[in-house]
């Protein structure tokens, strides 16, 4: 999801180093649902959620790219 307010970048990456990224995002959305779930009702969840949103939006433009590069 696009942001009206925040610019946008283009990259060029290979195919190898687009696998990596969207692993490490995978490994760190999981990471940051661990730590959410621990925090329980914690002053600092919104900010966590956020961060963990805007994680998981990023994890699912690299998969949607890495899907339609191997096809």
């Amino acid at each position: 999801m696009i942001r009206p307010h925040e610019p946008t970048v283009e990259v060029s990456i290979t195919l190898s180093e687009l696998r990596a990224v969207t692993k490490s995002l995978s490994i760190g959305c999981d990471q940051l649902a661990k730590k959410l779930q621990r925090m329980g009702d914690s002053s600092r969840v919104d900010d966590l959620v956020q961060e963990y949103s805007l994680l998981m939006e990023a994890k699912k433009e690299f998969e949607s790219v890495l899907v339609e590069a191997l096809q």
